[in-house]
């Protein structure tokens, strides 16, 4: 396995509260099914993060002009090629 990716878990489990980043639980077919699941009508939870993030940008970035941590959203890839 890749030491950069190692660190990134090390640092991921001595936060707090520790984590781990969702793209260590799956494999490369497994992130590609999951990015196709995203695009069926039936999978509504990121049309609504979306949804919310648009509606209230100016709020959200008002409630953590001050934070730490930075939020970064990422569109799934295959939604980028679709709207290439």
């Amino acid at each position: 396995m890749n030491s950069a990716l190692i660190q990134e878990v090390i640092t991921g489990l001595e936060s707090t509260p520790p984590f781990i980043a969702p793209k260590f639980f799956y494999d490369e077919l497994g992130s590609k099914l999951f990015e196709a699941i995203t695009l069926l009508e039936e999978y509504y939870p990121t049309k609504v993060e979306k949804f919310i993030m648009q509606l209230y940008t100016h709020e959200i970035l008002q409630a953590a002009i001050n934070c730490d941590a930075l939020v970064d959203y990422h569109r799934l890839p295959i939604e980028r090629k679709a709207e290439a």
